[in-house]
């Protein structure tokens, strides 16, 4: 069977894994999925993770579920235009400065790029923890922590078109924890949101293989 062949059938599982996860899948669903995992190790590990998510689940409190979700400042309504416009003064500043630096000369015109660059480098402007570019196939990820583990946001191109992907975090032991999966598009970027059960001071990598527990096909350290 073909990489893509194998992703149509995974693609038409893929709903069957969540009934199944949560033990509401019928008689007949159950054999097909069963029949269908029998020969994918990948659905088979998605089909462990959203397991552990059920059960995790189950522990949620109903009574903080049925309050009332929290209300907006009153003054947000009018904080987000002002901010926009605010924005908006600073980048007509910024090319004003640099326009300058053009008509004034290389002096000026370096200053505006030392300008632009500061701008860049703000604080405010978020950095990806893993960054990864070589030989045509380049690579993002961003970090977010919560309560329940970590959040992330996968940009990559260059890898096989077809290919499909496991994406885990790497602990300092070594050991994997699975974050998801996704379909390679050649040339063309993909951007996924995944997540892991571990936080993000945890992990020291972001790898991807095409088997589980296989060998990395790529392997990025996550800086912080």
């Amino acid at each position: 069977m073909t990489s893509g062949e194998q992703s149509r059938q995974c693609a038409h599982f893929r709903p069957l894994l969540g009934m199944a996860a949560l033990g509401r899948a019928s008689d007949a669903e159950a054999v097909a999925a069963r029949a269908h995992l029998d020969g994918c190790p990948t659905c088979t590990a998605e089909l462990r993770m959203l397991r552990a998510t059920a059960e995790r689940l189950g522990r949620a409190d109903p009574d903080r579920v049925a309050q009332d979700p929290p209300v907006p400042p009153a003054r947000l309504g009018e904080a987000v235009p002002a901010g926009v416009a605010a924005a908006r003064r600073r980048a007509r500043r910024r090319a004003a400065v640099v326009g300058t630096g053009v008509v004034t000369g290389i002096a000026a015109a370096v200053a505006g790029v030392l300008l632009l660059t500061s701008a860049l480098d703000s604080p405010d402007r978020p950095r990806p923890q893993v960054a990864y570019s070589s030989g045509g196939t380049h690579a993002t990820a961003y970090l977010t922590d919560h309560s329940w583990g970590v959040s992330l946001r996968l940009d990559v191109s260059g890898l096989p078109a077809g290919e499909h992907y496991m994406v885990w975090l790497e602990r300092a032991d070594g050991s994997r924890v699975p974050a998801g999966s996704f379909t390679a598009l050649g040339e063309h970027p993909v951007s996924v949101e995944l997540t892991a059960g571990m936080r993000r001071q945890g992990a020291v990598a972001l790898g991807l293989s095409t088997v589980p527990g296989g060998p990395p096909a790529l392997r990025v350290p996550v800086t912080t």
